[in-house]
């Protein structure tokens, strides 16, 4: 913006670079994020029929996420640095309505699990969708692998665990689930602590496997009445017994001393009450920036504005001093 000599600008230019650079750095970040993602689901061939395959796929999340901040960071450091009033309130909007929306999903999760019978009165079952993803074990890898990630009881040490599932079972499925006979390479396993099995809030979990045909017991299939090698428990050091869970599911005959039994989202439910004061933290630590971010946004936007009033002012300065001149003659 022109400004006459010696006339100190109202836009305060460490705001202005701050914002720059730190959406500068968002923007490059998007982007690596969004083509990284991109590529995997081209390469996987991933196609989504239902919402689960899309919640369930973490790919399609960050892919999501990623194209979300190229747009917002785009936004924020060209119109900070063009002063542009336009991209600066996109900006400023698209992040309050995020940082809002963050705040409500906190006090739904909060809400759900510590006020039981809003469920009920608002209609909520989030365990539907993991049910869901319980139907698909067997149709989606992804979902698959995210379901057995949160089932996991802890990190087991980091030896590569191939196994046969032919080979343990000492047969062959009757069904046409060619996963089953695959090796299974357990190097790298990013297991969650939840220590569940199945979706449910209770502590019988577990039955939400009778919700997969491979795993009813009124199946025909090598896995009937039997649960997932992930609802297994584990000791430091132990091998995995990929079937730990069979004839989990028998009404009558059933052990299930060596599985989880509870569903994850009761899991869930119990990991956040053993981490409360880390996730308090952690969740202050990613609004607090977020918040800052908004303010100066919105500071730069009346900063600019105040520039822009002291242009016109200058201007009709300008324009009086000129026909008073021009009077003069």
């Amino acid at each position: 913006m022109a400004m006459r000599p010696n006339e100190r600008s109202a836009v305060n230019i460490f705001i202005k670079l701050i914002l720059f650079l730190v959406n500068t750095l968002l923007f490059l970040l998007g982007l690596a994020l969004w083509g990284t993602m991109t590529w995997i689901l081209v390469v996987k061939e991933k196609k989504v029929e239902m919402l689960v395959d899309f919640v369930f796929d973490l790919s399609c999340l960050l892919c999501l996420f990623g194209a979300m901040m190229n747009v917002f960071s785009l936004c924020g450091c060209w119109g900070a640095l063009r002063e542009n009033i336009t991209l600066l309130k996109i900006y400023n909007w698209s992040v309050t309505i995020l940082l809002l929306l963050q705040v409500v999903g906190v006090i739904f999760v909060f809400v759900f699990y510590y006020v039981p019978e809003s469920r009920t009165s608002l209609n909520l079952y989030p365990e539907g969708l993991i049910e869901d993803g319980v139907e698909r074990y067997w149709v989606d890898d992804d979902m698959k692998n995210l379901l057995d990630d949160m089932q996991q009881t802890r990190r087991v040490r980091s030896e590569t665990y191939t196994r046969s599932l032919c080979a343990v079972s000492g047969d062959k499925p009757t069904h046409a689930v060619s996963v089953s006979c695959q090796e299974i390479n357990l190097h790298t396993l990013s297991l969650c602590r939840f220590q569940c099995c199945g979706g449910s809030t209770d502590d019988e979990g577990y039955k939400d496997w009778n919700r997969n045909t491979y795993f009813n017991c009124s199946g025909d299939s090598q896995w009937k009445c039997s649960v997932p090698f992930s609802c297994c428990k584990l000791k430091a050091g132990e091998s995995i017994n990929f079937l730990c869970g069979k004839g989990a599911l028998d009404t009558h005959n059933g052990d299930t001393s060596a599985i989880n039994t509870r569903g994850c989202l009761k899991g869930f439910e119990d990991w956040m009450n053993d981490n409360m004061l880390v996730i308090g933290g952690v969740t202050l630590g990613i609004i607090i920036p977020q918040l800052v971010l908004v303010w100066m946004a919105r500071t730069l936007i009346e900063q600019i504005k105040q520039q822009y009033q002291k242009q016109e002012m200058n201007r009709r300065i300008d324009e009086a001093e000129a026909r008073r001149d021009a009077n003069r003659f």
